[in-house]
């Protein structure tokens, strides 16, 4: 079964694992834009796919809310963010909400929130190569940009790059 919509104005949300009997697998196209107060969604191990426009901006900013909280991310919550200067090809809308973790940790926080919550994603690194949509992105992109840490093994025979380095910063480090 797909959740097509739910009628709230606030509160909590529990996606239930089943509704008449049905197993809850999807959540349908916008099911939740009526949530204008939403505190949290609990969504069950049956949902294998979540719907355009399912999760709205408040859900995302509810996820920075908590990481922020716990204080110890490091990076930056980017809304409303143009796409087009970061490509290669220099075309495309905007991102509703870009995600730039300053360290890995910080990354892995983000990724490992948007996973519990089953919120679809984008990980995007410096964007070569990648054409977006005129219309934008509606789900959140975590981009590797900041993440530039270049460093040598002890033995000096393996090279650790960040996945955000460029070419340049390898050269220049080597």
């Amino acid at each position: 079964s797909t959740l097509a919509m739910l009628n709230s104005t606030s509160g909590s949300l529990v996606i239930p694992s089943t509704i008449d009997g049905y197993p809850v697998t999807a959540i349908g196209d916008n099911a939740f834009s009526f949530f204008n107060n939403l505190t949290s969604v609990i969504i069950g191990n049956n949902v294998t796919t979540i719907g355009y426009r399912a999760v709205t901006m408040y859900n995302v900013r509810k996820i920075e809310e908590n990481i922020n909280m716990r204080g110890d991310f490091q990076g930056t919550f980017l809304y409303d963010q143009e796409l087009a200067p970061r490509t290669t090809f220099k075309v495309g809308g905007k991102a509703q909400v870009l995600v730039e973790p300053a360290t890995v940790e910080s990354f892995l926080m983000v990724l490992e929130s948007l996973k519990s919550l089953k919120l679809p994603h984008l990980i995007l690194g410096g964007c070569s190569n990648v054409v977006v949509p005129d219309e934008g992105i509606e789900y959140p992109i975590l981009s590797t940009t900041q993440l530039t840490s270049l460093s040598l093994s002890t033995d000096k025979t393996l090279l650790h790059c960040g996945a955000g380095c460029s070419w340049q910063q390898v050269i220049d480090f080597c």
